[in-house]
């Protein structure tokens, strides 16, 4: 607040606002403060008025030193931009020029690392536990698990 009240007071020096000007430059200057902080603390870029690009708060520059940290609970946020998402899609990340891929492995990421909140890994989880398997991946299990119980049995039978 007072850094508002100060930058109102340069401005009203400089020239001539009404009361009324006066405290609706305050109350604006006021409120952009308030954006600023909040996204600092989130760790996002703000747009300036210019066109351009505020710079990324201290909270986005802590995720960069722990990448893994940008994955949350309920949000993942682009390592790249400093906003939130429920998942990073390929296409945000082609804004940025690059793919999943490349993506986790400038951050650090493992290739199998899904780029999603965590609530919505849960989620997709639930639901394919609930759809099942695949008739033919199962099939492909099955034999598999056979086949291997066969080499085992050979193995015993081969060692008495």
């Amino acid at each position: 607040m007072e850094m508002a009240s100060e930058l109102v007071r340069e401005h009203v020096a400089a020239g001539t606002l009404s009361p009324e000007q006066m405290r609706d430059e305050l109350v604006k200057t006021y409120n952009m403060f308030q954006k600023m902080q909040k996204a600092q603390e989130e760790g996002v870029l703000m747009e300036t008025g210019a066109g351009g690009r505020g710079e990324a708060g201290t909270a986005l520059k802590a995720l960069r030193e722990d990448p893994s940290s940008s994955i949350g609970e309920k949000e993942i946020v682009c390592l790249e931009c400093g906003r939130a998402f429920n998942q990073l899609t390929a296409k945000h990340l082609q804004s940025h020029q690059l793919d999943p891929r490349e993506y986790k492995r400038k951050w650090g990421f493992r290739l199998r690392q899904p780029l999603s909140a965590v609530s919505v890994s849960k989620k997709r989880s639930r639901a394919a536990k609930k759809r099942g398997l695949n008739p033919g991946l199962r099939e492909h299990l099955d034999s598999r698990k056979a086949r291997k119980e066969e080499r085992e049995r050979q193995a015993e039978a081969n060692t008495e």
